[in-house]
């Protein structure tokens, strides 16, 4: 976490670590899809987003619309900003459909994260 995320939000700064598996959506994803029915994906991955994308690469075509939120400026380590996201969903066959302003300095005013939906074309 960058000092820009922990000194705005205190109360999320990390307290301890754990291990855990990682398995991407793409070996889980029949198991949650019922049918041919509409997939909303929702993201929220604390500056992970683009690993978990990559694990998706399978099913993506199968999504009817991702919400996911997005960092303006640098939060996390190794993480991707907005404009990378916005140019991945484009490429990927999604329009943007809304954007929910999420977290703020209280000292300058200046948006640090969104939610972003996006929506199949």
């Amino acid at each position: 976490m960058h000092h820009l995320h922990s000194s705005t939000a205190p109360e999320s700064s990390y307290i301890g670590k754990t291990m855990t598996d990682v398995i991407t959506l793409d070996s889980i994803f029949d198991s949650y899809r019922k049918n041919d029915e509409k997939f909303f994906l929702k993201i929220d991955v604390q500056g992970f987003e683009s690993e978990v994308l990559k694990g998706l690469t399978l099913n993506l075509k199968n999504v009817f619309a991702v919400e996911i939120e997005l960092s303006v400026v640098p939060l996390y380590e190794k993480q991707e900003l907005y404009n990378y996201f916005f140019s991945f969903f484009e490429k990927n066959g999604f329009t943007l459909w809304s954007l929910v302003p999420i977290f703020q300095s209280d000292e300058t005013g200046e948006l640090l994260q969104f939610d972003a939906v996006f929506v199949r074309k």
